[in-house]
């Protein structure tokens, strides 16, 4: 369960880096069925893809109870998660004090000063407003 956006946007980027090892794996190994993988091979693929499987699992687990419990609609928040991910990547990728990179230590965004919470639930309440 995470109690703020930005435990979700954490662990959208724990579930995107997961995901980035099972493609790389996939990659270097090659397709199983053109030339068989070895045991070893088999066995970390496995295990990366797993991992990949259940922070996806955990992530929109949190996402589905953070919406319940903030009132807000789940894709708006899925959206929002992810864009602040983005965000950060853009700017570096620097997580301050578990805030992405647009937010300084006070948790207030570097371009207008909003804290994060604020703009963070603007957008959120902007993509659930009827019409």
């Amino acid at each position: 369960m995470a109690d703020t956006i930005e435990e979700l946007v954490e662990r959208r980027h724990a579930t995107a880096e997961a995901h980035v090892r099972v493609m790389e794996l996939r990659e270097r190994f090659g397709p199983p069925t053109t030339e068989p993988w070895s045991e070893a091979q088999t066995t970390t693929y496995e295990t990366a893809w797993r991992a990949w499987r259940d922070l996806e699992r955990d992530l929109q687990e949190a996402i589905t109870q953070y919406a319940k419990n903030e009132g807000l609609d789940r894709n708006a928040i899925e959206q929002a998660a992810q864009r602040l991910r983005r965000a950060s990547l853009l700017l570096g990728g620097a997580v301050v004090d578990g805030l992405p990179a647009p937010f300084d230590q006070e948790g207030r965004c570097i371009v207008t000063g909003a804290p994060a919470a604020f703009l963070f639930d603007a957008a959120v309440r902007h993509r659930s407003a009827p019409g």
